[in-house]
Parts: structure tokens; C-alpha cells; sequence
């Protein structure tokens, strides 16, 4: 089984965020996932600092790259996308979302042709309508049958 965690950065509707980035990760080690923040969180807490969520953007040089230092000796799967939005406002509704992201699962699909792949995706919607439509979308404009997509809100 693989495991790829998906995030994005960008704001669809923002006509200054000139560009949409989604990042996927892919692991047969979930467990290595789990050490990875473990180490990076005891490290921020040594150092008496409190956070909800960790943000790479605000993060600080060190917890930079213990988190790319960890992705790279992990042998880590990463995928992404850049989409150039030349400064328009896009809707953000769960079917303009999922056809970002369509492209970078079929991509990340046919890189692991063989294995099932579980998608974990930082919420972005969080009505459950929308996220149903989000998957609806997804499973009618991907043919892949075992396609398991879940959306969690990431730390």
C-alpha cells in the first residue's frame, strides 16, 4: 500500500497569489511519517515553542530542513504541480479543486501502477457536501475502482 499526503499552497480565488503549488508525498513507510514530525515537534518543544500546525513557510531554517533532511534519508516519493493563475480569481469550489488535483493523482497513479494508493488530503472544504463533491468528481473523472481519497486536517 502506498501512502501519499497531498497539500496545496495558494488561494484559488486570491488574484494576488499568481501561482497555485500542490505537493504530494508518497511512502510505503507511513511509519517514517510519523517519526519525522515526532522528531521535528519534540525539537520545537525543546525549544519552547508552541504550534498548532507546522508551516514551512513561517517555519525557521532548523525545522527546514530536519523536515527535508527527514523526507530525503526516508527515500520519499514527491510529486507537484505549479499552476501559473496569471492573477485571475478562480472559483474555489470542490470541482475547480479537484481538477487541479486530478492531474497530479493520475500522475502519482501511474507512477505506482501496481500497488492500491491511499490519498490523505489536507482539508480544504469543510462541509461534507463539498467534500463529497470533491470526491465524486474525482472517482467519476479518474478510472481507478480502489481510488481512496481522505480528508484530515494535518499538523
Amino acid at each position: 500500500m502506498i501512502t501519499v499526503f497531498i497539500d496545496e499552497s495558494g488561494i484559488l480565488p486570491d488574484v494576488k497569489d499568481r501561482f497555485i503549488v500542490v505537493c504530494g508525498v508518497a511512502t510505503k513507510q507511513i511509519k517514517e511519517v510519523e517519526n519525522i514530525f515526532s522528531r521535528i515537534l519534540k525539537s520545537l518543544r525543546q525549544r519552547k515553542t508552541r504550534i498548532k500546525e507546522i508551516k514551512f513557510y513561517h517555519a525557521g531554517q532548523n525545522t527546514k530542513r530536519q523536515f527535508l533532511s527527514g523526507i530525503a534519508a526516508a527515500g520519499f516519493k514527491v510529486f507537484a504541480l505549479i499552476i501559473d493563475k496569471k492573477n485571475r480569481k478562480i472559483v474555489d469550489s470542490p470541482e475547480n479543486f479537484a481538477l487541479i488535483l486530478k492531474s497530479l493523482i493520475i500522475d502519482i497513479i501511474s507512477w505506482n501502477k501496481n500497488e492500491p494508493v491511499s490519498f490523505f488530503l489536507d482539508k480544504h472544504f469543510q462541509k461534507k457536501t463539498d467534500i463529497n463533491r470533491f470526491n465524486n468528481f474525482i472517482k467519476v473523472n479518474i478510472a481507478k475502482t480502489d481510488l481512496k481519497i481522505k480528508h484530515v486536517a494535518c499538523r
